[in-house]
């Protein structure tokens, strides 16, 4: 989930209500699957000046502490389980979803170099300004993906 949507309510009229809800895919709501993304990534450079430290860094992280400070400030699911772990109200229409694995990656997410999304964007700009046609975006989008 977005980490903004905290954001966003800050900013909305007072007695604003804000849900989330996996959108259906088909009529029959068992075929529904809820997209998901990686917020965010975490490694350690091999040349970093001091890894042991930035290994700890990513230890807490990710430690029961680590994850429930990181819920606690932003609007998302922990990327493993935590104990006691209730999602906000908000979040709670896609909390189900979520849990029980009905979910598939963003299709980004699994393309193969970091060109192809802004290739992608590129060519989508292109095709709403009326400045190419639906063939040669996708062959574009084809030579980025393969490379």
């Amino acid at each position: 989930m977005s980490q903004q949507i905290s954001t966003i309510q800050e900013a909305a009229p007072e007695g604003a209500e804000f849900v989330t809800a996996p959108f259906p895919a088909t009529d029959n709501a068992a075929d529904t699957v809820l997209p998901v993304g990686l917020g965010a990534g975490y490694g350690v450079n091999a040349k970093a000046e001091n890894p042991e430290l930035a290994l700890k860094l990513i230890d807490y992280y990710m430690s029961q502490e680590g994850l429930q400070t990181a819920v606690d400030v932003g609007s998302n699911f922990p990327s493993i389980p935590l104990e006691g772990y209730t999602p906000s109200a908000v979040l709670s229409g896609v909390a189900d979803q979520a849990q029980t694995g009905k979910t598939a990656p963003y299709p980004d997410q699994l393309w193969p170099n970091a060109n192809v999304n802004q290739v992608y964007q590129d060519q989508l700009q292109q095709l709403l300004g009326d400045r190419t046609t639906v063939a040669d975006a996708l062959a574009t989008m084809d030579t980025a993906f393969t490379g």
